[in-house]
């Protein structure tokens, strides 16, 4: 059985035929790890590389003078790679002096590496946008309207936000190509100056839309994904975010909780516990056509 996609994952693909470079792949990779894997990544191979050298320095018995031991020459490595040298072992052959040579490359090479990969995952961006569970469908102003909310966790607003929707669809029936397709999806608004709480995005179910058949049929949708793009107002640096959605998170005649209230002392506060929250609405349908 082929993996659904996920609205927590995002859309995933698999790639055949394609030469593999580990080497290019290796940073958009680690950027994509977690902070305690890509820690134990950058230990995994500091330990490496103190073990290895080891076993070269060792190459060469009284290459490392004050050495008496295996143990002795991986302490010497660790030394070494981190320069630390404390002074109680130093190299006394030209093969453990071309070693420390290396070894010091690698190791000052090393924390460049590992303290930019760390800095850049540190200084990403992240937008903190949740995104509601549900495809909401009810009358609003007596249309039958699609409803997508999104809510924005931290107090900082995003600035010029814009948001794009897009929709996979099953073929037709009768359509000869079979084809899936992706359609764009028209907002009744799409761009928001200062994104600061909670905003609800719509999309009218009329007869121009291409969405108009789901509210008979909604398992036509394959899927439909929604981006956003703005401006982090505390930073000032460009922030992203994306949502999935299956047909089985289409819900019919119903709506969206309020999640907004005041607190005492006047502030606005919103209530993210209810952003999955629907209730029944009025939802009308249109006739089946030939009927």
């Amino acid at each position: 059985m082929a993996k659904r996609l996920d609205v927590r994952d995002g859309l995933q693909w698999r790639m055949k035929g394609v030469a593999w470079r580990p080497a290019q792949d290796l940073y958009p990779r680690l950027m994509g790890t977690s902070w305690t894997m890509t820690l134990a990544l950058a230990f995994a191979a500091y330990a490496g590389a103190c073990t290895v050298f080891a076993g070269l320095f060792a190459l060469d018995p009284g290459g490392v003078k004050g050495a008496n031991s295996t143990s002795d020459l991986l302490w010497f490595s660790v030394q070494t790679l981190s320069t630390i040298g404390y002074g109680s072992m130093t190299p006394a052959t030209s093969w453990a002096h071309l070693l420390v040579t290396l070894e010091s490359f690698v190791g000052l090479s090393g924390v460049a590496v590992v303290t930019a990969i760390l800095y850049a995952k540190f200084s990403l961006p992240d937008a903190r946008i949740q995104f509601a569970d549900k495809i909401a469908v009810h009358d609003t102003d007596g249309v039958p309207t699609l409803h997508l909310r999104m809510l924005n966790e931290r107090t900082t607003p995003i600035l010029d936000a814009h948001v794009h929707v897009g929709v996979m669809l099953e073929p037709a029936e009768g359509d000869d190509a079979g084809i899936r397709r992706m359609i764009d999806v028209k907002l009744l608004r799409d761009r928001i100056p200062m994104f600061g709480m909670a905003f609800t995005l719509m999309h009218v179910l009329d007869e121009s839309s291409p969405l108009y058949g789901i509210l008979h049929s909604p398992e036509r949708v394959s899927f439909l994904i929604l981006t956003m793009r703005g401006v982090d107002d505390r930073t000032l640096q460009p922030v992203f975010a994306r949502a999935l959605f299956h047909h089985e998170q289409i819900v019919m005649g119903q709506g969206f909780d309020d999640v907004f209230g005041q607190g005492s002392d006047g502030v606005f506060e919103v209530d993210a516990s209810k952003l999955h929250s629907v209730s029944p609405r009025a939802l009308t349908l249109p006739r089946p056509a030939g009927r």
